[in-house]
């Protein structure tokens, strides 16, 4: 246990340097360990965090990998606070992939686990990610509907950082319509 609680603390301690492949290498040692040792939820954390290393290094088939395997562990153990997390970034990967429907399907089940655990700015971020899907399959109407209640739910929180980035996202989306003025 000592080696395992160990390996994910350099894990973290690397992340934090921006070292990357330490990190992963730290992590999936910690891995093995948590497995043998049957502790399950920090196995299913230390899966979803390799999947995001995967994730912000585009290594899309290997962080669905860990995101399907921390999946079964948290599905199998109700750990009802990392699911919405794995369902979110697994829905980021499909949308990067253009599989819109596997990526919607994710986002929603995000938003209802992050709704039960009352996490509003991630309960935003699930819904700005269902409008981009929907913006993107030329639904403008219900995407502007999604866009508005995380446009709400960021304001209320005073996060006007990723309230902008709906602007942008929205007049970029606009500009390439053509729309100069809208954008």
């Amino acid at each position: 246990l000592g080696i395992a609680e160990n390996a994910a603390s350099l894990g973290d301690f690397y992340v934090q340097y921006d070292r990357l492949d330490k990190a992963k290498e730290n992590y999936i040692l910690a891995i093995v360990y948590f497995k043998q040792l049957d502790k399950e939820y920090d196995l299913a954390s230390l899966l979803k965090i390799v999947g995001n290393i995967y994730l912000s290094q585009s290594n899309y088939s290997e962080a669905l990998l860990f995101y399907k395997n921390s999946l079964k562990v948290s599905e199998r153990n109700n750990y009802t606070d990392i699911l919405p997390h794995i369902y979110n970034n697994s829905g980021l990967i499909y949308q990067h992939l253009k599989e819109n429907q596997k990526a919607l399907t994710n986002y929603q089940k995000a938003y209802e686990g992050f709704k039960k655990l009352g996490l509003n700015e991630e309960v935003a971020n699930a819904v700005s990610n269902i409008a981009n899907i929907y913006l993107a399959d030329g639904n403008d109407s219900l995407a502007l509907d999604y866009y508005d209640e995380a446009l709400r739910i960021f304001k209320e929180a005073g996060n006007f950082i990723d309230a902008s980035s709906i602007y942008i996202y929205l007049g970029n989306h606009e500009y390439e319509k053509e729309n100069y003025t809208k954008a």
